[in-house]
């Protein structure tokens, strides 16, 4: 996963914005780490050595996938985030397959199904991660003839909520419902009357029912502006959501462990 935060939200980000970046991830970490770091961001071919040197030290690869995680949740890196994708063909979903890839491992390194708050068309819609299994890695499509797609093994399904006040209420008691169940997953009955995903285009999403031959202008208004993908403030919406579903995680595991200490075998 941290190879995919730093193709993804690192590197591409500190191109555009300068070595500050990656002083906001690394600085007061590992001073090593801020050298190979910024020298990556100048030459590709250091970002190996980068890899290799983090899969050395595992506590540092936990501090800096908290860090930029945390970062990540900042209003001003949304800002980034949109400042740092080109226009050039393909490098939107270049960035799309990379979120959408470590957001779906997350879901196989828990081995659970997610729900959460937004997608890439807006902040306004749950997004439901449905992955058949969780033994091996979950990836996009290739990006072919300018769109990506979710590949055999994992749906994503999208749900437009009416207010903030539903949307809270429907992920917590979803998310609730998955964490419950003894494969981790939701039932069919969850999610099988909302819009199925199709494919990803550079600049909106289509849904499995359009009959519509990849044409966006063939839609009504309404779903024009359902589907288009006219800003990025809800990546930091599902960033937040998952990192509140990871941390749920962690506080039942502290719990247990706190709990097991407390006791006299």
């Amino acid at each position: 996963m941290i190879e995919v935060l730093l193709s993804a939200v690192v590197y591409p980000i500190a191109k555009k914005v300068g070595e500050r970046w990656i002083d906001r991830f690394v600085e007061g970490i590992d001073e090593k780490l801020v050298h190979l770091m910024k020298k990556a961001i100048i030459e590709d071919k250091e970002r190996g050595k980068v890899i290799e040197y983090i899969q050395n030290n595992r506590t540092l690869e936990a501090k800096l996938k908290d860090n930029i995680q945390s970062v990540m949740e900042e209003d001003t890196t949304t800002n980034a985030l949109a400042a740092s994708i080109p226009p050039t063909p393909g490098k939107k979903l270049f960035y799309h397959k990379k979120f959408l890839e470590w957001i779906s491992n997350t879901c196989v390194r828990f081995k659970r199904q997610v729900v959460l708050k937004g997608f890439l068309n807006g902040t306004e819609f749950l997004s439901y991660f449905v992955i058949d299994a969780f033994d091996s890695k979950v990836e996009m499509s290739q990006i072919r003839d300018s769109y990506i797609r979710p590949r055999h093994g994992l749906n994503i399904y999208i749900e437009k909520i009416a207010s903030q006040e539903d949307m809270n209420e429907k992920f917590r008691n979803l998310n609730r419902k998955i964490r419950l169940s003894k494969r981790g997953s939701m039932e069919y009955k969850d999610y099988k009357n909302l819009n199925k995903l199709n494919v990803i285009h550079e600049n909106w999403v289509q849904y499995d029912s359009f009959k519509i031959n990849d044409d966006f202008l063939k839609l009504s208004n309404e779903m024009q502006d359902e589907c288009e993908i006219k800003e990025y403030t809800a990546i930091k919406t599902m960033i937040v959501s998952l990192r509140e579903l990871i941390d749920l995680e962690q506080k039942d595991i502290k719990e247990i462990d706190n709990a097991l200490g407390s006791m006299k075998l």
